[in-house]
């Protein structure tokens, strides 16, 4: 990590959970699973024009980058180990999964700049709205809402229960 955060036009979370929400619209998926893996596989490539996403070995992306997005050329790469776990279920990988789409369908505007981490505010933070739509994404505020605890969240939702408990926190404020 470089220290750096890239400046975005400001969204917020009502922004991003509507995104989130149409993505589940196209898709017909009514679940509180959302399955980020066949979405970004099978889904996303018939959707978006020229979407390519790759698998890269650890020897290439190194141990600090576990996904990596180009939205203005439309691609996805994840580590090889992280598409594997996100693959079989589990919950941390298929946030990373989340993440890195949130970035590609929120940061395509070519909008960005590099700023110091610290310097911009939270909602105009890539970082951040990629969280955002992860969590959203895959943890739909009508489930959060009407879930019982963070780990019926993470249960239901295929997330880990450190998401699933920043959820619960957000819905209860």
């Amino acid at each position: 990590m470089s220290g750096l955060v890239y400046k975005m036009p400001p969204m917020s979370r009502v922004q991003v959970r509507q995104l989130a929400q149409q993505v589940h619209k196209l898709v017909k998926f009514t679940k509180p699973a959302f399955p980020i893996v066949e979405f970004v596989e099978c889904v996303l490539p018939r959707a978006l024009e020229g979407f390519y996403f790759g698998v890269l070995p650890l020897s290439e992306m190194g141990v600090d980058e576990h996904g990596r997005t180009y939205p203005s050329n439309n691609a996805i790469y994840l580590r090889e180990d992280i598409y594997i776990r996100a693959a079989e279920g589990h919950g941390r990988d298929r946030f990373t999964l989340a993440h890195e789409l949130g970035h590609l369908l929120l940061h395509n505007t070519g909008m960005r700049r590099e700023m110091p981490k610290g310097s911009i505010r939270p909602f105009e933070d890539s970082e951040w709205q990629a969280n955002c739509f992860g969590g959203e994404l895959l943890m739909p505020d009508w489930y959060v809402r009407q879930a019982k605890s963070p780990q019926q969240i993470a249960d239901a939702c295929a997330v880990s229960f450190d998401a699933a408990s920043y959820a619960w926190r957000t819905i209860q404020k």
